[in-house]
């Protein structure tokens, strides 16, 4: 019976972790919809459902609406290294946004990576906000001038914490940029970050109901 306990105990706060470390951003990897051939452009109003993110125009240059984002499969591989691999090219100022869930007064993390087109050397610019009830609640521009190749992207990972102020929050990455060769991103994440206390409170609960089952049986 105490081996009963003990798995309970383990599988529930692995289901705790789970949901806490969950990632709130849907398609964050871009690996859907899985395109095929060298890349695919999207731009607003064309994008399909699987895609998830929404795409809107910027103001620099004269090319944001012939352009939009670009879906990367095989014209170079992304976070992973890995062939065929997806990631984002997001051209001129343009930007894509999503809104996730969040619980008012708990922090989460955003992490992202990102690098810039190969066939313009850099640096090339992205603007990344996080916004609230109140406006923005994380606004940094990150610049990548690395030197980058088909099968070596060199992304580079941003990390930065926020306080969500309403039950949605919106995410948007913005290129920085007056051409097509633009801010690449791949492996866009949020998670929760739980509370200690939270996490000590309910695996003491469980050690304890465990604790009172075993008294029972005795």
């Amino acid at each position: 019976m105490r081996k009963v306990i003990v798995a309970a105990v383990v599988l529930l706060a692995s289901l705790l972790s789970q949901s806490a470390f969950a990632n709130l951003i849907l398609n964050g990897d871009f690996a859907a919809p899985d395109i095929g051939g060298d890349y695919t452009t999207y731009r607003p109003g064309t994008t399909p459902a699987e895609f998830i993110w929404t795409v809107t125009l910027g103001t620099l240059g004269s090319g944001q609406a012939l352009y939009g984002v670009d879906l990367i499969n095989s014209y170079w591989r992304g976070l992973s290294g890995t062939a065929n691999d997806q990631s984002l090219d997001i051209d001129y100022d343009n930007a894509i946004s999503q809104i996730f869930l969040t619980n008012p007064g708990s922090e989460y993390e955003l992490t992202l990576w990102y690098s810039h087109n190969k066939d313009r050397s850099g640096p090339k610019s992205g603007e990344v906000f996080i916004t609230g009830a109140s406006g923005d609640l994380l606004d940094v521009t990150l610049s990548h001038n690395l030197s980058v190749s088909a099968t070596n992207m060199n992304f580079v990972k941003y990390t930065g914490r926020f306080y969500a102020d309403s039950s949605s929050t919106t995410l948007k990455i913005q290129g920085k940029n007056d051409n097509p060769w633009g801010f690449v991103v791949d492996g866009v994440e949020v998670k929760l970050i739980p509370e200690p206390a939270s996490l000590l409170l309910f695996g003491s609960g469980l050690l304890g109901l465990g604790g009172l089952r075993l008294r029972k049986r005795s």
